[in-house]
């Protein structure tokens, strides 16, 4: 039940809605929306994940997945090269004997669902690229290559391997026994070498051989010694330890498995120390399936691929920080370059802190992208650098700055072998200092008399499910409601909501009031200056998807799932003789025009304005000059004279608004455009 005091305090605030004008003419155009960041620009980076990266001699090479091969000599443009191939997921690069070598193959996908043929291919000069002939990459999953500075190894996800010295002509053969390795995602066989030997790390899983904890150690690539670095760990109590990854750093090649307190070192590959890890930060990566490792030759770094997705860096592998950055894939260095896989795409650095989208020319264009990762808007756009400085609502909670509404989904009645909740509804909910108790029984609960009716109480999918597309917002002393592609406003005849006039097939995320008019954003935008009647924005299109709107005085921002918009706020500010007005419809710029409500500009100047509704006609007298205009028209008449105006007077918020310059020139006045400030200055 809504108790009286909730009553008369949404009575009161309601009773403002009959004060609004209900006459709405929304200027053609008024805003002009420009893309500050599309993703669909760099949509390659979210369907080609980079899984490795070599140089040479000024020449980046990096490939990925979907056969992506891109090349640099900069480190900050790419090109994408076009490369022959059937192969899926590019794992492995190196370069050695003059030339670059690239490895793929095996399962790739999301889900790892599909598989593909693995390939060997080589390059001169990272641009033009040959596939090497052997039936060897017809029968086995080629993962990953290493060069010692005198041949080239090979290894698939089981036990084979290829050698060569040239990197054209390979010789196949098994390095071991076993006959299994996992290859599930990311984690699989690799092999890696100091410039001197071999290390293989094989990767195992519950079905694998339990050697696949072991490692394989080679002086010249061809014979091969098996080799246990746990023996130091006493293993009869740890369950399934497996190796995950192997690096070299500092003189020492390192080993990470699935039981991250311990740190496997070892100077020459073949003896190694177990240390355990004390520090309680890195313990976090226990937490994580996936992990990934990668160093600069000063620090390494530690990037979990899953929940919680945390990345840490450290001098030592014993000591670890948090690192200065966040990444949702492998963070690749080589020569100075780093490379970040993270939620706002790939990135590139030359010092790991401040990053920047990667610019690839002729990189795949992935139309429909629905990446679902919502930008970082003040990443992207310069205009919102300094979030706090704009203004927004997260249509969770609406205020006028005295009272408060939410709208909340909560479980009403439970079920299910477990007694988890099984039914859902949606509901407003009233408070005075902005907390709420969110419940069936609660007293700030509000009862909606069509709230049912409308289908906002068992929301858009029925009340077995948790989803809720109800918002609530705030403006001009008007709550708004958002659900369903329709927009409702509070009746405060019988305390109903009734539907706002909006075009159909706008669905609304996020609708801001600055003072002078409603913007709404979705899929589109909607404008409104009574939050009632509602105007589309048709120049906008509607397969860029807002979430968030902010605005300040200066700029509109749209924040969405694959795009970044802003547009001018055009709000101009007026002086005249130096002294600055006040209006109650501000001044605007439309179509590069400065328009001002026409009574309450030149009654402050002097001027006679006098307004004939049957004839749609504004008068302005002052001295001996008198100016008639009709609105939508552009033409004028100057104290008899017809004269040609280049845009007509526009009705906006119930106020008469005419082009300034037009005026105050004919008038006789001189006016001032301060272009830094959005300032007319008039003297007369």
């Amino acid at each position: 039940m809504l108790n009286n005091k909730i009553k008369t305090a949404i009575s009161f605030l309601l009773a403002l809605l009959m004060m609004v004008p209900t006459l709405v003419v929304f200027a053609e155009n008024e805003l002009d929306w420009e893309t500050y960041y599309d993703i669909r620009e760099y949509s390659w980076s979210y369907k080609n994940k980079l899984n490795a990266i070599a140089y040479h001699d000024g020449t980046y090479v990096a490939v990925g997945d979907n056969g992506l091969i891109i090349t640099s000599t900069n480190g900050t443009e790419w090109n994408a090269q076009k490369v022959e191939t059937d192969c899926k997921r590019f794992r492995s690069v190196v370069y050695g004997a003059s030339r670059f070598v690239v490895v793929g193959g095996g399962y790739y996908g999301e889900d790892e669902g599909e598989y593909s043929t693995s390939e060997i291919l080589i390059s001169e000069d990272g641009v033009k690229w040959t596939s090497v002939e052997t039936e060897k990459t017809e029968k086995y999953r080629f993962v990953s290559v290493a060069y010692n500075g005198k041949v080239f190894v090979i290894v698939d996800d089981t036990n084979y391997a290829l050698v060569s010295s040239d990197g054209l002509n390979w010789q196949g053969y098994k390095y071991s026994d076993s006959t299994y390795s996992s290859s599930n995602k990311d984690r699989t066989t690799e092999i890696i070498s100091n410039g001197n030997v071999f290390i293989i790390k094989k990767y195992g899983d519950w079905y694998s051989d339990s050697e696949m904890k072991d490692i394989y150690f080679s002086k010249n690539g061809i014979n091969w010694e098996h080799i246990n670095p746990y023996k130091e760990i006493d293993c009869n109590n740890i369950k399934d330890i497996r190796s995950e990854e192997v690096i070299y750093y500092n003189g020492k090649f390192i080993l990470w498995s699935s039981r991250p307190e311990y740190l496997l070192t070892s100077a020459n590959g073949e003896d190694w120390i177990a240390e355990k890890i004390s520090d309680s930060l890195f313990k976090h990566s226990q937490k994580a399936n996936y992990r990934h490792v990668t160093t600069d030759g000063n620090q390494l770094f530690l990037n979990l691929l899953d929940a919680p997705y945390k990345s840490y860096v450290s001098n030592d592998g014993i000591n670890w920080t948090v690192a200065p950055y966040e990444a949702e894939g492998p963070l690749l260095y080589v020569n100075g370059l780093y490379i970040l896989q993270s939620n706002k795409g790939t990135l590139t650095s030359n010092n790991g802190i401040d990053w920047t989208p990667i610019n690839i020319t002729n990189a795949p264009i992935y139309e429909n992208l629905n990446s679902g990762i919502e930008i970082e808007a003040e990443y992207y756009s310069p205009k919102l650098m300094n979030e706090s400085e704009y203004n927004h609502s997260d249509g969770v909670v609406a205020t006028d700055g005295n009272v408060y509404f939410s709208i909340k989904r909560i479980p009403y009645s439970g079920g299910g072998d477990a007694g988890a909740p099984s039914q859902y509804c949606t509901d407003i909910y009233f408070s005075t200092d902005g907390s709420f108790n969110y419940s069936l029984y609660s007293d700030s609960r509000i009862n909606i008399k069509n709230w049912k009716e409308l289908g906002l109480y068992y929301g858009p999918e029925g009340a077995g499910s948790k989803y809720n597309d109800s918002k609530i917002f705030y403006g001009r002393g008007l709550f708004l409601v958002t659900s369903k592609e329709k927009i409702y406003y509070f009746d405060t005849t019988n305390m109903s909501l009734a539907q706002a006039n909006c075009p159909e097939g706008y669905y609304i995320n996020s609708i801001i009031y600055d003072g002078e008019r409603f913007i709404a954003a979705g899929k589109g935008m909607l404008y409104s200056y009574n939050g009632i009647d509602w105007t589309a924005d048709e120049n906008f299109p509607k397969d860029k998807v807002i979430n968030k709107l902010y605005w300040n005085r200066d700029y509109y921002v749209g924040v969405g799932d694959d795009v970044v918009v802003g547009a001018q706020r055009s709000i101009v500010r007026v002086e005249v003789n130096g002294q600055e007005l006040t209006f109650d419809t501000p001044p605007r710029m439309i179509s590069d025009r400065t328009f001002v409500p026409i009574r309450a500009l030149f009654e402050e100047m002097g001027a006679e304005v006098n307004w004939d509704e049957e004839t749609n006609t504004a008068t302005v007298t002052q001295n001996d000059q008198t100016i008639t205009f009709q609105m939508d028209n552009t033409a004028a008449t100057v104290n008899g004279e017809v004269k040609e105006m280049d845009v007509p007077a526009r009705m906006i918020n119930d106020r008469i608004m005419i082009p300034l310059r037009f005026l105050s020139e004919n008038l006789g006045y001189q006016v001032d455009w301060d272009d830094e400030n959005y300032l007319v200055s008039i003297t007369y």
